[in-house]
């Protein structure tokens, strides 16, 4: 009776007077974008205004809704990968017992005051420990912090104190300042076994044995610049986290790693000590201060003993490699590697290949590992090319066969592939079809592939046909064999993809 229709006359006006009457009449929200020169019974219609306002509510109202969801959706998945993480972290890392229970750990005491202080004696014994440089600001005196970090060495009962009273403190949720103090820790972990030396080495360095649920904000395989008062956010925790510390334990990390956590639970207690951690006996009287206060042991590591134990499975590592291994079996080998390794030299193959190859003679260690990664090149477009031609073959069976093919790389244990073929003069060929771009030096492939039996070792290479550039260009080194290996597999796979395509084509 209204938005644009006329009142049935033998209805009766009256009975379109009755506000029951106009308010049952439906509503159409796709009339809004309508535009009709009819008019009501009365008129230009006064509720049209009303209903627009109505629909305009309650489709802000639904947009609410669904935000809400979404925002339940991800704090439930945030929450579900802060706990895996915790769980993780919580069944490697070791206790005081748990550390001297093995071979290779010494049990000692050493006199402070009245006193004994427990010292165990780490000589080659396993350790996976949460540790934490208490006094990490007081390398420089300009640093943002460093007062605080001269104030809680010289008395550790600063770090017990609980929220309520930390708060007090005038410089409490400072980001920046001498006296800054914070909600939060920043901690990393190590494992003898792997990544021994990724922690900072100060005086006084606090171990934890356990740490406490809804802990975890941040995770890092670097310095997270984390700031010193975030340890009341939610957590900033991704999906690609949930195997965060089994990556340490792969060498995944650049030499110092980093879990960010609360300092204070829910009832505003601070997180405590386990024990204190030192490298190679430096056993100060600041750290016997610390002990004795929160009477806990000094957990000593010969760095020595690790190092050489660490650097001769290194060797053996290496030694294992001839030229008959398979490219999977090379990647978990160096991944083993650089798990125990201090120098990292094999991270994840990304390199450029035919296009600058001037390399010195170096020494023998040095081009053994130069000789590994060309090997691993070699394995990689070995790997790569076998698939791509099983591929190949299965779609071309399938399209001879009139159907639609569904080969894939996924067959093939990869979770991530993609390559393309870029020309000369600027043509983009990949699987989706073609493209047209900038043109190039030279033509050149660019790969990407990860297989799920070596989740951290992606491999990503650009192929160079360096020995024949645009107007005769000459590039140092070049080399076109790979590229010529490998071209013209990849171009065939396109073009049986195209074929097969053509079958969709037909079908629809």
């Amino acid at each position: 009776m209204f938005s644009g229709e006329k009142v049935n006359k033998e209805e009766g006006a009256g009975a379109a007077t009755s506000w029951d009457d106009l308010k049952s009449v439906p509503f159409n929200p796709n009339q809004k974008q309508q535009k009709t020169e009819e008019t009501s019974y009365f008129g230009e219609d006064p509720y049209r205004k009303m209903h627009q306002e109505n629909a305009d509510k309650r489709e802000e109202h639904q947009r609410a809704i669904e935000r809400a969801r979404n925002d339940k959706e991800q704090y439930v998945k945030t929450q579900h990968i802060q706990e895996v993480i915790e769980r993780d972290l919580n069944s490697r890392i070791m206790s005081a017992k748990d550390l001297c229970s093995n071979e290779g750990a010494e049990m000692r005491t050493i006199p402070y005051g009245e006193k004994q202080i427990e010292v165990i004696e780490m000589k080659g014994a396993p350790y996976r420990m949460l540790v934490t440089d208490i006094g990490f600001k007081t390398d420089s005196e300009n640093a943002d912090g460093h007062g605080m970090a001269m104030r809680v060495l010289a008395d550790p009962s600063l770090w017990n104190q609980n929220r309520e009273e930390a708060e007090k403190d005038e410089n409490f949720g400072k980001k920046y300042g001498e006296f800054r103090r914070g909600d939060t820790i920043c901690t990393s972990y190590v494992n003898s076994e792997a990544n021994a030396n990724s922690f900072n080495k100060g005086e006084v360095v606090y171990g934890f044995d356990a740490i406490r649920r809804d802990s975890v904000i941040r995770v890092a395989n670097k310095d997270n610049m984390t700031a010193s008062d975030i340890g009341s956010s939610k957590p900033s925790i991704h999906q690609d986290d949930l195997e965060f510390v089994s990556k340490l334990e792969r060498g995944q990390t650049n030499g110092y790693n980093e879990i960010t956590l609360r300092r204070y639970d829910e009832n505003g207690k601070p997180l405590k000590p386990s024990y204190i951690v030192v490298v190679d006996g430096k056993i100060t009287d600041t750290v016997m201060r610390h002990a004795d206060y929160w009477g806990i042991p000094i957990i000593n590591i010969e760095s020595q003993t690790y190092r050489e134990r660490l650097e001769k499975k290194g060797k053996a590592i290496i030694d294992s490699i001839d030229e008959n291994i398979s490219f999977i079996e090379l990647e978990k080998k160096l991944e083993e590697y650089d798990s125990v390794s201090e120098d990292h030299q094999f991270a994840p193959l990304s390199t450029e290949v035919g296009y600058f190859n001037d390399v010195t003679e170096g020494g023998v260690e040095e081009r053994k590992r130069r000789n590994i990664r060309e090997l691993e090149i070699a394995k990689s477009l070995e790997y790569l090319k076998g698939v791509i031609e099983d591929i190949t073959k299965r779609i071309d069976d399938d399209t001879e066969n009139g159907v639609v093919s569904t080969a894939s790389a996924s067959d093939y244990g990869l979770d991530k592939f993609d390559v393309v073929i870029y020309e000369k003069d600027g043509r983009h060929l990949s699987e989706r079809g073609e493209s047209q771009g900038l043109g190039y030096l030279c033509n050149k492939i660019v790969i990407s592939m990860r297989n799920k039996e070596i989740p951290f070792r992606p491999c990503n290479l650009s192929v160079y046909d360096g020995e024949r550039t645009t107007d005769d260009y000459e590039i140092t080194g070049a080399d076109s064999s790979a590229y010529d290996s490998i071209e013209p597999v990849i171009r065939k796979y396109f073009e049986a993809r195209r074929r097969n395509d053509q079958l969709k084509v037909t079908a629809a």
